[in-house]
């Protein structure tokens, strides 16, 4: 039965990274290459470090500078930034001598490296920041929204979170605020609804900025697939988007919910709910040794 367990937990484990063409692998000689689903090398082992692909490119590392690989294992930029993360809307951001910018899926760079900061874009902007102060770009490297803001987040669902005078609200595409500036932190939005921060406590708002859930949780997740995850005094649990428990607050850990179920630890053991906080497979070490194997 619990070789069963086991092989049923590794496999629901396994779900997300199958799906993915290739995964970095470090070989004998401490490098870091690339193997298929079926541990077949598809990309030599040859960089210093490597992150996974996304939108068909994989972050490289070697001699402390950054590039670009595809899925040939073709670089298609020299190694030669400081700071690089992974394409996002297929526009890249790298860093080099303290200035950022952005490069295309050719390699070309698109807006130069003269930013101080910045962020990944998403809906079609991205937050810069310069002399001090944020704002956002589109693609082509125009500016759309005011630098003036103290900090800013990426767009999503068609709001971004900028922070004024020391409090946090939510501007529109156009740089209209829709969410007042009183919020002390606040976390993009996700089905409608964004974590916020007052005082020491989280809740949710809607796209109107209205309270949703009220600020009661010391910590809150996005929501996923109607969930969000919640702690309160050092443990774990879940609500709906009406702010009803799914679970009670019990958990020593939490994982979000995939296809249904999330990981959850309790007494050092681990097992997996369903959504309606049910047991989908009970607490067990076989479940904790797959969970570590995953980890690998």
């Amino acid at each position: 039965m619990r070789k069963i367990i086991f092989i049923a937990i590794l496999s629901l484990l396994c779900i997300g990274v199958q799906g993915r063409e290739l995964l970095p692998r470090k070989g004998t000689n401490g490098k870091y290459g690339f193997v298929d689903s079926g541990g077949a090398t598809a990309v030599e082992c040859r960089y210093d470090a490597a992150r996974g692909f996304a939108g068909g490119f994989a972050v490289v590392r070697l001699n402390g500078k950054y590039g670009y690989i595809n899925r040939t294992g073709t670089e298609i930029t020299p190694l030669e930034y400081d700071r690089a993360w992974g394409f996002s809307e297929g526009m890249a951001l790298v860093g080099l001598d303290g200035k950022w910018g952005f490069i295309d899926t050719a390699g070309t760079q698109i807006v130069p490296l003269q930013y101080d900061e910045a962020g990944s874009f998403s809906e079609g902007l991205a937050p810069v920041k310069s002399d001090g102060k944020w704002g956002f770009i589109d693609a082509a490297g125009k500016k759309v929204i005011a630098f003036k803001y103290e900090k800013a987040g990426g767009f999503s669902e068609g709001l971004a979170f900028v922070c004024l005078n020391g409090k946090w609200g939510a501007v529109n595409r156009t740089g209209k605020k829709i969410v007042p500036f009183r919020y002390d932190a606040a976390s993009g939005f996700s089905e409608g609804l964004a974590p916020v921060k007052s005082g020491r406590e989280w809740g949710f708002i809607d796209r109107n900025g209205a309270e949703a859930i009220p600020c009661e949780y010391h910590t809150v997740s996005r929501f996923f697939d109607g969930l969000a995850r919640v702690t309160l005094n050092g443990k774990y649990g879940y609500i709906d988007k009406t702010g009803k428990a799914v679970t009670f607050v019990i958990y020593d850990w939490a994982g979000e919910f995939f296809n249904g179920r999330a990981l959850v630890k309790s007494n050092g053991k681990y097992g997996y709910i369903d959504k309606t906080g049910k047991e989908a497979i009970p607490m067990s070490s076989s479940v904790q040794i797959a969970y570590e194997k995953s980890r690998m």
